[in-house]
């Protein structure tokens, strides 16, 4: 029998494997230009990045008006008038569904003395001020002001009276706003990832759950989180176990700012305790520590219970041949689940049906994605505030077309494990530790290793879009 768990590189598998996957798909990589690990940038930068105010002053200006970021999902404003209100930093853009095909996006403004127009979501014919009743159209047109003969009529010509515009366009379900009309299109913007998980079709995916909780550090604290796989062994000690940490962590990066962490061998990893226990153990033990773990954590769903009632009574081989059998169950299993739910993956091979991909949506978003599920976490400012940030989790999956649950925001006003589950928890531990302790005078600043190359790609990126410490300043696109 191969030994499975003989010693190896763990860094040399993963550049192999990294090599497989851009020999395979950089075809892909559309009007995106690749980085290769030495064009990364630094291994260490200066905590100042997360502490000072400075940076994310610089951030306000020169990051947040002219990155392409998601607003909302497109089912958050399904019918003709649903408005939904989007707020980053100092700014607050109203995204309004004006036609069955057409969305439009404006800031949130009154054009007379400035006050915002729309709070939170719901639905209007008509965009109305609610200080001194001036009102525009769905089309952003202004059709009423109150006494308009009290104006000199060069102070309300309509053309300059028309609610400014934002960019807006949308991508597997999501709607993107960017406040910069200069902005490259969205395509360009967040190329390969179209490309690359179109198939996983993500525009079917629909809100399961939706929690928001404000924390006590700065944005990027939260996207560092889950940004690369280096933190699994010593955050999520359970799944090793079950998944191997050695095998994870296919590293990809690109000059608009969108990186990858891969995960097309995944099947290699499954059912598989880490290399690091230098354990055989039985493939029926492992098996059944996976699926419990994973049902306390509530990645499973209460239709996939059935799946653990299947596998209690059976009998694995050892070895190869057991692991072997589990993944095959699972990929049979997810074929039937997506059978179901009228998605094809007949010609699929079992790697895609089962495999996610964890993608960074630049600057703010990153999460898995796998066909019939998705997690999604974004983290933005809490308004002006630089030591806070807002954290949005979206746990989504594939509904029968025609079912799909009306969900709402729920705020979070705690971080315990009754809360968020124990996957979640344990990296909310992490990350309001981290905020503490980065602000200490005896930390000077993170280092980095292989499996966060994209972290130094990203914080590269960041200083030289903000001209950090005097350096050229470099356009977001």
């Amino acid at each position: 029998m191969t030994d499975l768990y003989a010693v190896e590189d763990h860094t040399q598998y993963r550049r192999r494997k990294t090599a497989e996957v851009v020999e395979r798909c950089s075809k892909l990589d559309g009007p995106a230009s690749r980085l290769t690990d030495d064009e990364c940038g630094p291994d260490r930068i200066p905590k100042e990045v997360y502490t000072s105010r400075d940076w994310f002053d610089l951030e306000k200006e020169y990051l947040w008006p002219h990155v392409w970021q998601i607003a909302c999902r497109e089912h958050d404003i399904p019918e003709v008038g649903d408005y939904f209100e989007y707020e980053i930093v100092d700014e607050t853009i109203l995204i309004v569904r004006t036609g069955p095909a057409t969305i439009k996006a404006y800031f949130n403004v009154c054009q007379h003395r400035g006050r915002k127009l729309k709070e939170g979501c719901g639905r209007a014919e008509r965009l109305r001020c609610g200080y001194h009743g001036w009102c525009w159209d769905l089309e952003g047109n202004v059709v009423e002001i109150l006494d308009p003969f009290d104006f000199r009529p060069e102070t309300i010509r309509s053309v300059d009276l028309a609610l400014k515009p934002v960019q807006v366009d949308t991508w597997g379900g999501f709607v993107f706003v960017n406040m910069d009309s200069d902005a490259p299109p969205l395509s360009e913007a967040i190329a390969p990832m179209p490309a690359r998980v179109d198939r996983y079709l993500p525009e079917r995916l629909r809100l399961k759950s939706w929690k928001r909780i404000v924390l006590p550090i700065n944005w990027k604290v939260g996207v560092d989180a889950f940004h690369e796989g280096y933190h699994a062994f010593g955050t999520h000690p359970q799944l090793a176990g079950y998944m191997d940490d050695t095998r994870t962590g296919l590293y990809e990066r690109w000059d608009n700012g969108m990186t990858l962490l891969g995960a097309s061998n995944w099947l290699e990893t499954m059912a598989m305790p880490s290399r690091r226990f230098g354990i055989n153990p039985d493939p029926k033990d492992v098996l059944m520590t996976m699926l419990e773990d994973l049902i306390n954590s509530g990645v499973l769903s209460g239709d996939d219970l059935a799946l653990l009632d299947l596998v209690k009574d059976m009998e694995f081989p050892p070895g190869d041949e057991g692991l072997e059998l589990i993944r095959s169950m699972f990929a049979g299993y997810r074929r039937t689940q997506m059978a179901t739910l009228g998605v094809d993956v007949s010609e699929w091979p079992d790697s895609d049906v089962v495999a996610p991909e964890q993608f960074l949506l630049f600057p703010n978003t990153v999460g898995p994605l796998q066909l019939g599920t998705g997690l999604f976490f974004r983290f933005r400012p809490n308004g002006d505030d630089h030591r806070s940030c807002i954290f949005d989790y979206w746990d989504m999956q594939f509904y029968p077309l025609g079912e799909e649950p009306d969900v709402t925001v729920e705020d979070v006003a705690d971080t315990s494990l009754e809360s968020w589950g124990q996957l979640v928890y344990q990296d909310l531990v992490n990350l309001l530790a981290v905020g503490r302790g980065m602000r200490s005078r005896g930390f000077s600043g993170p280092r980095f290793g292989y499996q966060e190359n994209n972290l130094k790609f990203y914080y590269r990126k960041l200083a030289e879009m903000l001209g950090w410490k005097g350096q050229p300043r470099v356009p977001a696109y």
